[in-house]
């Protein structure tokens, strides 16, 4: 029997022994929605309040309890083994994009009606899929298939512009947040900070300190991440020559692609 990468529970499970034991567990990460009513997730070091129509990141390991909660709470709560987001088919950059957001801005509120509902379903359908009774020969695949398009709504909320407008972050939140996203627009023609920080108006010098303080990277090194994750996908899913793949990603020519992607990957293109 295929081990359990996922698991589905509701505001009705927040007691149980094996939910606790499934949320506590640090080789798991924990996606906590609430359409309706309020509460308190007691962690460790701190405690996030739920509120009607908003997101929550969680650190396993310091979870302890979901507590004061509201008569009409209504939470869908996703745990995912942090290894089967490598495993489901997600584009890198996308994925990036999501692990970006839900390890550096750990509360989101304010999300639509329509929006919520959307997740909701989601949800509801892997639910069912997980407790569905016969084995139509690919109850996994399409569990995998399901769990992407989830993480790729939320993805999609987080990048639009409307969603952050609405949010008071901090100035090197706000800097980083606007870099990342502009890093996945234009990563496979411009590769330079400076190109990054005129964007947003500032020198290059302050936009990598901002990054630096809240991801711990230098700008550059995340524009190189996620120019490596293109190169990958590219490599992996498509017929292209090296030449072509240099010419895509706004290369000279080959050989500087293949000596960019072997300094930062220790083996050529060809052997990747």
């Amino acid at each position: 029997m295929q081990k359990q990468n996922l698991w589905i529970f509701t505001e009705q499970n927040k007691d149980d022994e094996r939910f606790l034991e499934v949320i506590r567990n640090p080789q798991n990460a924990v996606i906590i929605l609430t359409e309706n009513g309020e509460g308190k997730i007691v962690q460790e070091f701190e405690t996030t309040s739920l509120i009607k129509n908003s997101i929550v990141f969680i650190e396993p390991s310091r979870f302890q309890s979901i507590e004061q909660t509201t008569h009409d709470l209504v939470i869908k709560i996703v745990v995912y083994k942090k290894t089967y987001l490598g495993d489901v088919n997600i584009k890198l950059n996308k994925l990036k994009i999501f692990k970006y957001f839900s390890l550096y801005f750990k509360e989101f509120a304010d999300f639509s009606e329509e929006e919520m509902t959307l997740l909701f379903e989601q949800i509801k359908t892997m639910g069912l899929l997980q407790n569905f009774k016969e084995d139509i020969g690919f109850n996994d695949k399409v569990l995998e298939l399901l769990f992407s398009a989830f993480i790729y709504t939320i993805t999609g909320i987080y990048l639009s512009n409307e969603f952050f407008e609405k949010r008071k972050m901090l100035r090197a939140d706000e800097i980083t947040f606007q870099f990342t996203k502009n890093v996945f627009k234009y990563c496979t023609r411009e590769k330079s900070p400076q190109f990054y920080a005129d964007l947003q108006n500032i020198t290059s010098r302050h936009l990598t300190s901002m990054i630096k303080s809240v991801t711990g990277k230098t700008a550059s090194q995340v524009i190189t991440e996620f120019v490596m994750n293109e190169a990958k996908i590219l490599l992996k899913s498509t017929d292209k020559t090296v030449m072509q793949i240099a010419d895509d990603l706004n290369f000279g020519d080959s050989y500087t692609f293949s000596h960019y992607f072997n300094r930062n990957e220790g083996e050529s293109p060809v052997l990747y």
